[in-house]
């Protein structure tokens, strides 16, 4: 958590807020590809809801890229420099990786671990713990490191009063707030769906300006809103029309379906089918 911001603030500075916006909703892309690529996910060929899953969060991911690339907005801050742009956008390659280790690995490593050992099952009971224990290690990191920067300039941690409010809201709502929901939900969904409606931030932000500050949406932003719209849908009604009775011992995002169904299936005859029948 704390090396994806650093990597992000940097790669504000190197190429500007434009770029950098336009990586965030890449997230649910960078999860899918390392889901499938540690074996944490698997995409069945034959399973329309795999399928439907991917759709989705390309949908998503581009239709917010649209809103952000070609909405009219301008990137102030942003340098034609060819070693900063590659840097930056390398930078924010991993910063979204990083992004994506941490739910994946959120989902191998605590949820899945804690079905089979007893000592863990306050991670499952109390998804809220994972946060804070996250968010305590990066507060010290942060710590670590502007302490000794307040000491050296004083001067930065100075704040004026019209920025306490914001700050106020983007630690408790947007960060915290938000951060644990996200928690919650990769306990019950698999984690690419869990981070597919990150795109929705782009859209919902277009629509606060245009209702809070009479900002006139364009029509590519409008297409964009549609697309991302279109891709929740998808998402959402593929992960709803997944069957239970197919999964892969190997994801354990099917672990909590499998240890829900196989009491209830006790006694009845199950049919095994395969891609290929």
């Amino acid at each position: 958590m704390f090396g994806g911001q650093v990597m992000y603030l940097v790669a504000v500075d190197l190429v500007g807020p434009l770029i950098v916006a336009i990586y965030q909703p890449l997230i649910p892309v960078f999860t899918v590809i390392l889901a499938m690529v540690t074996g944490i996910e698997h995409i069945f060929p034959c399973d329309s809801s795999s399928l439907s899953k991917v759709a989705g969060v390309l949908l998503a991911s581009g239709g917010a890229v649209v809103m952000i690339a070609f909405g009219g907005g301008e990137s102030e801050g942003q340098h034609n420099d060819h070693t900063r742009l590659v840097v930056g956008n390398g930078l924010l390659i991993l910063q979204c990786m990083c992004m994506a280790a941490y739910v994946l690995l959120q989902k191998r490593y605590v949820y899945a671990a804690a079905l089979h050992d007893p000592r863990r099952e306050r991670w499952i009971d109390k998804p809220i713990s994972m946060t804070a224990w996250a968010y305590g290690c990066g507060a010290g990191f942060m710590w670590a490191v502007a302490v000794p920067l307040g000491i050296e300039s004083p001067e930065v941690l100075n704040f004026p009063p019209s920025v306490l409010v914001p700050l106020a809201y983007a630690i408790v709502i947007s960060s915290s707030m938000c951060y644990g929901l996200l928690t919650y939900a990769n306990r019950v969904l698999s984690a690419s769906v869990a981070t597919s409606f990150w795109p929705l931030q782009v859209l919902v932000a277009a629509l606060v300006s245009r209702f809070a500050y009479h900002e006139e949406l364009t029509e590519v932003e409008a297409v964009g809103g549609l697309l991302i719209v279109v891709g929740m849908l998808v998402v959402t009604l593929g992960d709803l029309t997944r069957p239970e009775a197919v999964f892969d011992v190997r994801d354990p995002s099917y672990d909590m379906i499998l240890d829900k169904a196989l009491p209830e299936l006790d006694g009845q005859e199950i049919e095994m089918t395969s891609c290929t029948d």
